[in-house]
């Protein structure tokens, strides 16, 4: 049964290789490969989660921006 992507979690993580963190979630935890862009991005699927493994090159670009943290105010240091 296929899943709508509107049902999907989605959860983005940065890695320092794409290539073998494709492999990883591939052969060890059962995920199947949906998009890869390797060494900058690839997408892994299991169930309703959606992997985006982000390499160096894709946040070099400034592509995946991250948003800032609502626990910290500007000007003040992280815990």
């Amino acid at each position: 049964m296929a899943i709508a992507s509107t049902e999907l979690a989605s959860v983005r993580y940065l890695v320092d290789d794409v290539d073998k963190a494709i492999d990883f979630y591939t052969t060890h935890l059962g995920f199947t490969l949906g998009i890869n862009a390797a060494p900058a991005f690839a997408e892994v699927l299991r169930g309703p989660l959606r992997l985006l493994l982000s390499g160096p090159p894709a946040r070099a670009r400034g592509r995946w921006p991250t948003a800032p943290s609502p626990h910290r105010a500007a000007g003040t240091a992280s815990i």
